[in-house]
């Protein structure tokens, strides 16, 4: 049997020949299943696909289980191949994910038969929400109110400016050790300590920021590094996280944790599982942006049940997440 990730690449232009191609190895598969223009950008649905090393799992309510590692390695491949494009055209590149994420190919009639009595896929169950509306903090408070703090707005700026999540992550990480006068591994009980508590931090979700940034900055020794799909699904807290440093950290480069009431945001998230806050205010507007069942990238609304092989399988992804996406 062999498991197959889906994605959706956009490029600002591309010509026919990098429109239609597949890559094959002994490992593993990257093709294009479509090509269409959508807007100013051209769309390529592509499809990575490898055998899997056995038969997946199911559950008790018969959904079967994704392989996490397989899934990981074709993610990379389509970010891989994604890279070279990038480099080909010297545009920028934005990947998304259709749904269904993934599907599976019986290699036999046996393996067929098995799929068809499976009642779906087995997705997370936690829904993913990230705010991603601007947020409108009054013009003469930041004027007043940050003036001791200029390489804190600064390192701030970057953040909101980059488009890619790792330099995002970066900035953030500089914002972090700025405002506290520490190094990245000594920021774990500053930052729970300071962190409003109505946000959710926990010492285990900050403590994965700082073990990610080191294999995500570096790439010399070690075997292993993380890319864009292994952060994505972490920026938006972390960036909460930032504003609430900058904007309400009564010494900025110290190591205390003393708090200012200066700033609450009028909406946020309290957790990793998608719970969030909103003030109650009649002309507070929020955007939000879904991340795949996987947490790997973004949905993408436009590429819902795409023409997919007749001899590939999938399912639908629980209500929860269809209902997510249509709010």
């Amino acid at each position: 049997m062999q498991l197959a990730r889906l994605a959706t690449v956009y490029l600002p232009e591309l010509t026919e020949d990098r429109r239609r191609w597949a890559f094959e190895s002994k490992l593993m598969k990257v093709e294009v299943l479509r090509a269409r223009d959508a807007g100013d950008e051209i769309q390529l649905l592509l499809a990575a696909t490898g055998p899997l090393a056995y038969q997946p799992k199911r559950t008790l309510e018969g959904r079967v289980v994704i392989n996490d590692k397989a899934r990981k390695a074709l993610e990379f491949a389509i970010e891989n191949i994604a890279n070279l494009l990038t480099v080909s055209t010297g545009c920028k590149r934005r990947i998304m994910s259709p749904l269904p994420a993934v599907a599976l190919i019986p290699d036999s009639a046996g393996e067929r038969s098995w799929l068809n009595e499976s009642s779906g896929i087995l997705y997370p169950q936690a829904p993913r929400f990230f705010q991603c509306s601007p947020l409108n903090i009054p013009f003469e408070l930041v004027v007043t109110r940050l003036s001791d703090r200029p390489d804190g707005v600064s390192l701030l700026s970057e953040v909101i400016t980059h488009e890619h999540s790792v330099g995002k992550f970066h900035d953030i990480y500089r914002l972090f050790e700025r405002g506290f006068s520490k190094t990245s591994r000594n920021l774990v009980e500053p930052l729970f300590d300071f962190l409003h508590e109505e946000y959710g931090y926990t010492k285990s979700e900050i403590g994965q920021w700082i073990q990610m940034r080191d294999p995500l900055t570096h790439a010399d020794k070690r075997n292993d590094f993380l890319i864009e799909t292994d952060v994505a699904a972490c920026i938006p807290r972390m960036e909460q996280a930032a504003y609430d440093v900058l904007m309400n950290k009564m010494h900025w480069r110290s190591h205390d944790v003393a708090r200012r009431d200066l700033w609450k945001p009028p909406y946020g998230t309290t957790g990793t599982k998608g719970g969030f806050f909103a003030a109650d205010r009649q002309d507070l507007k929020m955007n939000f942006t879904v991340m795949d069942p996987y947490g790997s990238w973004e949905c993408d609304p436009s590429t819902w049940s795409p023409p997919l092989p007749k001899e590939w399988w999938w399912a639908a992804p629980d209500e929860i997440i269809i209902d997510d996406i249509r709010r």
